[in-house]
């Protein structure tokens, strides 16, 4: 019992004995560093750092170098603010043009000239606008055609009789000015079928008559159906090509090659659209035959937008 009471005795006494030398040492070395941080050599490298009155340099780079960088980065920042006072500038004066940026839909049909359409569309969904005209199971049947039509003349009639309850103005259209195209069966009973041109309304707009002048600038077989005297649509429709005008036969209009002056101006009141038709002459069977109906007038220049295309095919 007392042998090990000495023992630990010793190992205390011991390890203060051993450690006292190192903990002197690891102060000393502390105080050593504090005194080299704190020494002439080392504040004189920071000044140097700051100013090198041998190289002239701040900060270790010379005037000349910091008046680059400082001028690099002002020219920096006036361009970025410079790019940002334009958009703003361009979104304020954007705005201030759009006062009422809505758009409304009854402005959208009073811009440009009125566009048209040919009556009935192709059956079956054929991309192609191709009236067939087949006694095969294959194909599409008259009857096809004919629904369509009755639909579409039968809407027209509705339209007029509204239009005529009101008490504004007499109906335009009358069904029985389409002569033959008006019958029940419409040509397609005898190879002479019925085409019918729609003519989209545009509001207040009316078109202008041709002058002496203006006629001299149109081909021939325009210049042969223009009266100068009226202020009309007129319309055209021939074969694509020499080829087609040989299978053709005749064209007849009905009532006449023109939408007559009663249609115009369209106003916002009357739906009701104006409607010529054409009938072809006697088709000859297994020719596919291109038709096309140019419309026009003094402010309704004949262009792409003017010309309506469809094909007839007769088995």
């Amino acid at each position: 019992m007392f042998q090990s009471a000495i023992a630990i005795d010793d190992l205390t006494f011991g390890s203060w004995s051993m450690g006292r030398p190192r903990s002197g040492r690891r102060n000393r070395s502390r105080h050593a560093g504090c005194r080299r941080c704190c020494s002439k050599e080392c504040c004189g490298s920071c000044c140097r750092y700051l100013y090198n009155p041998k190289q002239h340099t701040f900060c270790t780079r010379t005037c000349g170098s910091w008046c680059k960088i400082l001028t690099y980065y002002i020219g920096f920042i006036i361009c970025i603010t410079a790019i940002f006072l334009l958009m703003i500038y361009l979104e304020t004066d954007s705005k201030g043009e759009m006062i009422n940026p809505n758009v409304f839909k009854i402005k959208l049909l009073d811009v440009g000239i009125p566009g048209g359409s040919l009556l009935p569309s192709s059956a079956n969904n054929l991309s192609l606008p191709l009236i067939w005209l087949t006694k095969s199971s294959k194909g599409p049947s008259s009857n096809t055609y004919i629904h369509k039509i009755q639909t579409f003349l039968k809407t027209q009639n509705e339209k007029c009789k509204e239009l005529e309850k009101t008490g504004m103005r007499k109906c335009p259209f009358n069904l029985t000015e389409l002569g033959p195209c008006a019958e029940p069966q419409f040509g397609y009973d005898n190879k002479k079928p019925c085409i019918y041109l729609k003519l989209n309304r545009l509001l207040s707009w009316t078109p202008t008559a041709y002058t002496k002048s203006d006629l001299n600038k149109l081909e021939e077989k325009y210049r042969r159906k223009v009266d100068i005297s009226r202020s009309v649509i007129w319309v055209h429709c021939e074969g694509e090509s020499t080829y087609d005008e040989e299978h053709l036969g005749t064209i007849k209009y009905h009532p006449e090659a023109a939408f007559h002056e009663k249609y115009f101006p369209f106003e916002q009141a009357v739906s009701l659209n104006p409607v010529i038709a054409i009938q072809l002459g006697n088709v000859q069977s297994g020719y596919i035959l291109h038709i096309r109906c140019t419309l026009f007038s003094k402010n309704f220049p004949y262009s792409g937008n003017s010309v309506l295309k469809t094909f007839v095919l007769v088995d």
